[in-house]
């Protein structure tokens, strides 16, 4: 039935102030109530821990910590978060005593026994940390952070191959970590295998373009294309990273092979700068200047090249080079006589690292390992050597007493540091 023309329309109601008022004091009652519901909460405070504990962020755990200590029911959750900061302080011995504790609870026992892991690998216990890193992926196979730590501890006892096989399943279950592919293409690059660590290397730039370690990875993937002569593509690696010795040497060797003289001889000199002692850069001008005749200086640039690089290789080749030229065969033979013994070494080398991802328990063989990279003047590859010998038998006086007098002690952080990061 049609509207009556008598009726008219209602206007529309006016929004009072009163109403406005009784709406903000009612949100001034229950917006606080929710959040101290939320704050109070000890389910949703261990959560906000667990969340705090994958960041590391100790002041953030120490928040929930103070809310959880007031729930009984809840000791594990604390113990639990009372051990991931002990280990985030550098205490791994009193870490491990309150995750022993909670360890046993099945709402804190997988992320008990991967921080445990942790925690024994940072007292150099790999073999003890393996142990209780394999029953947390028992309890929980899908577990990124126990893979993650597990290939750690493989690395560091020098069983390429598993590190390996827990990398790729850390990549499997969360492809947005950039990690495994740094760790990854560190191990091949260390194994020569240059085309699977570009591969490596590229993908943790794709993943993380400004990671901490972004420098050195840049580097790392150069040398890699350089060993496989893809010049070009090092180079345009090398444009993105800060100028050092190291990406200097690189480049030079890429712009001589690529038959950029000039570019070659000005990069190589920019490393001497940097570092007068530069193996690439003293090399690379040695032969520049064989090539260009000049004998006096090249002879002079390799020779500092083999005193203080003495198992170096093309440096020894390129000096034979220019003894010979100069009309000393004597010394000319006898670099190459070393050239051929440092090549049975390195053979060696290769196989007994074959040997060693076959057996993984066998600490002779880390041992052998160390004094073959302690000869060839791999003096850091050497220390990785003798601490996976001493991780698989900390008794071995022989690797304990070799790694005390190795000639140049490295101090700095290993790249399994920087895998466990955030």
């Amino acid at each position: 039935m049609p509207d009556s023309p008598h009726k008219s329309e209602q206007p529309p109601r006016k929004w009072s102030k009163w109403r406005t008022i009784r709406l903000l004091a009612c949100l001034l009652i229950i917006v606080p109530l929710v959040v101290f519901w939320t704050r109070t909460d000890p389910e949703a405070s261990y959560q906000r821990g667990l969340a705090a504990l994958q960041q590391r962020d100790v002041p953030a755990m120490h928040r929930e910590l103070q809310i959880l200590r007031k729930y009984p029911k809840y000791e594990p959750q604390v113990q639990l978060l009372r051990g991931a900061v002990f280990l985030a302080g550098q205490d791994p011995k009193a870490a491990i005593q309150e995750l022993d504790r909670c360890s046993v609870y099945p709402a804190t026992r997988v992320f008990a026994l991967t921080l445990a892991g942790e925690a024994f690998c940072r007292l150099d216990r790999q073999q003890r940390a393996i142990g209780v890193l394999k029953q947390a992926i028992g309890f929980n196979p899908r577990y990124v952070p126990a893979h993650r730590s597990l290939a750690i501890a493989y690395y560091e006892t020098g069983s390429n191959d598993l590190a390996i096989e827990e990398l790729r399943k850390v990549a499997e279950l969360d492809p947005t970590d950039c990690r495994p592919h740094r760790l990854l293409g560190t191990i091949h690059k260390e194994d020569r295998r240059y085309a699977e660590a570009v591969q490596d290397y590229r993908a943790t730039l794709r993943l993380s373009p400004q990671q901490p370690s972004r420098q050195a990875v840049l580097l790392e993937l150069a040398q890699s294309l350089a060993k496989l002569r893809r010049y070009p593509e090092a180079l345009k690696f090398l444009d993105q990273a800060q100028p050092t010795a190291g990406t200097w040497g690189c480049r030079a060797g890429c712009e001589y092979q690529l038959g950029h003289k000039s570019a070659a001889r000005q990069a190589a000199m920019q490393a001497l700068e940097l570092n007068p002692n530069h193996i690439e850069g003293l090399v690379w001008l040695g032969l520049l200047e064989t090539e260009a005749g000049r004998l006096v200086p090249a002879a002079q640039y390799l020779e500092r090249a083999v005193k203080v690089y003495p198992r170096d290789a093309s440096a020894r080749s390129y000096l034979a080079t220019v003894y010979e030229k100069q009309g000393k065969p004597q010394e000319a033979r006898e670099q190459l006589a070393r050239i051929e013994t440092d090549r049975k070494l390195r053979e060696k080398f290769t196989k007994l690292n074959e040997q060693a991802n076959k057996r993984p328990q066998d600490a002779s063989i880390r041992y052998d390992l160390g004094e073959i990279a302690r000869e060839l003047q791999l003096f850091r590859l050497a220390k990785k050597w003798y601490q996976a010998a001493l991780t698989l038998n900390p008794n071995h006086v022989k690797a304990q007493q070799a790694l005390a007098a190795l000639p140049v002690p490295d101090k700095s952080p290993g790249i399994t540091a920087q895998l466990s990061q955030p």
